[in-house]
């Protein structure tokens, strides 16, 4: 069963939830490009990979694993340098799509262990919580990432 409406939102939503990362880290636009990049492709090898048979989908998954390292790799080493607010965010991100690429192996895309009411269940609320519960905890702590800016900017004023 392909379920290609959830790789139609993942291809919207993400990068979206990416690009708000980029903004409060101030990345430079082609660090931001590679990163939503990154994901595009790690959402649509996820797909090919379920439109493929046995072994050739494992590659994909591979790939798609691949790429969540990937957009890991350029989000770790500033979440190190920023507020406690984006820290949590990059952290719950690398999460949730280390989740969705362990959910789509062990789901009826890859090896089929989970039943399909459990896979569609999980999905469901990881989904939830990384896009709704991300955006949310984003927008209630605006003004926290905010207030650091302020503080640093004054504080450069007077140098």
């Amino acid at each position: 069963v392909i379920f290609w409406a959830r790789y139609l939102t993942q291809l919207v939503t993400q990068p979206m939830l990416l690009i708000v990362l980029s903004f409060v880290a101030k990345f430079d636009t082609p660090t931001m490009v590679s990163i939503v990049a990154e994901n595009v492709l790690l959402v649509m090898a996820g797909y090919l990979g379920s439109t493929t048979i046995a072994p050739v989908k494992y590659l994909w998954w591979m790939t798609s694993v691949f790429f969540t390292v990937l957009v890991s790799y350029q989000l770790l080493p500033t979440a190190k340098e920023q507020h406690a607010v984006y820290k949590n965010a990059v952290y719950a991100t690398i999460v949730c799509l280390a989740i969705f690429n362990f959910l789509w192996l062990m789901g009826s895309e890859g090896s089929a262990s989970l039943g399909l009411s459990q896979e569609v269940g999980l999905y469901v609320i990881v989904d939830v919580i990384f896009k709704s519960g991300l955006g949310l905890y984003l927008l209630f702590n605006y003004d926290a990432v905010c207030d650091g800016e302020d503080q640093e900017v004054s504080s450069q004023q007077y140098v």
